[in-house]
């Protein structure tokens, strides 16, 4: 029998909790007889105000984070959140692609995530959404 500690057992029931918060909001019903497998994810977090970048933020930048996933396919989705914002969060475009370097990509494997059929999305305060389903067969 696995005993958890009290802050396993808390970010299990918050990592439940924001997965049943986000389960219909923005989100593409998968295909009949499709089931979605977790391959990374990291928990929302609340700023700190020394935290933040300096003005003007991040607005007109490009944010890239690697990710190394635990399990490969061909189709993905991304779920981004914006739980603990203050106002709404506009993303002009999201992409995943396999990087080659620090700061480059495979451009032959960038994929633009769509999210109600459209690359940018706003993001309500103290909401979430996922982007509908994309072909990655490059990380397979």
């Amino acid at each position: 029998m696995t005993v958890l500690t009290r802050r396993q057992a808390l970010l299990v029931i918050f990592t439940a909790a924001s997965a049943w918060a986000c389960r219909s909001r923005n989100a593409p019903t998968p295909d009949a007889g499709t089931s979605w497998v977790g391959a990374w994810s990291a928990a929302p977090q609340l700023v700190e105000p020394r935290n933040l970048p300096p003005g003007p933020g991040l607005e007109g930048s490009t944010l890239r984070q690697w990710v190394r996933v635990s399990l490969g396919g061909s189709r993905w989705r991304v779920r981004l959140s914006n739980e603990f914002g203050d106002g709404p969060l506009t993303i002009a475009a999201a992409h995943v692609a396999r990087a080659t370097g620090a700061d480059t990509i495979d451009p032959a494997t960038d994929v633009t995530l769509l999210f109600g059929g459209s690359a940018r999305v706003t993001i309500r305060c103290s909401s979430c959404c996922r982007s509908g389903t994309a072909s990655c067969s490059a990380f397979t």
